[in-house]
């Protein structure tokens, strides 16, 4: 008797058992879709993590970079001063210039570009005057003192207006 009531039983669970590993399954589904979203989260706090690391070299390299401009700029001011006062330092003894307060001449600093270039395309031998030198009248009559031997008979024509064999031939 026991046993009808066992198969009667059984057949009765059977369609239950089967639900029961569908939801099982399921469940089983679910749980590894929760342990994929918590590795996603995980994954996502770990990217936000590294951002702020990155953010912050981003910081102190910008701040290096600003400390290294600063530095440039402070070196650069130190290197112009110390190229004036050398320049100054010559400037007292300037041949260019006893020459100029002889003759009583003044000149702007397009002048004595123009006379550099006159001066250069006559004595090939002597240097063109470069973009440091044009940027002020001391740094021109630094160049004018450092060529001065090289340059008096030049300056001598273009200063007293006889251009030699170049107005004649015009």
């Amino acid at each position: 008797m026991y046993g009808q009531y066992n198969e009667s039983l059984v057949s009765l669970l059977n369609p239950f058992g089967k639900e029961i590993t569908k939801i099982t399954i399921k469940i089983d589904e679910i749980l590894g879709l929760v342990k994929t979203v918590e590795s996603v989260n995980q994954s996502l706090t770990d990217i936000q993590e590294r951002c702020h690391k990155i953010d912050d070299f981003v910081n102190k390299f910008a701040g290096y970079q600003q400390n290294i401009n600063q530095k440039h700029n402070s070196l650069a001011k130190i290197i112009e001063e110390q190229e004036e006062n050398s320049i100054n330092a010559n400037f007292s003894n300037s041949q260019f210039k006893l020459y100029c307060l002889i003759k009583g001449q003044k000149y702007n600093l397009n002048q004595l570009i123009e006379i550099a270039k006159y001066i250069s395309k006559k004595n090939k031998n002597i240097k063109k005057p470069g973009w440091q030198e044009k940027r002020s009248i001391k740094r021109m009559i630094f160049w004018f003192d450092r060529n001065w031997v090289s340059i008096v008979p030049s300056i001598d024509h273009y200063i007293e207006g006889t251009f030699n064999s170049d107005t004649e031939s015009d």
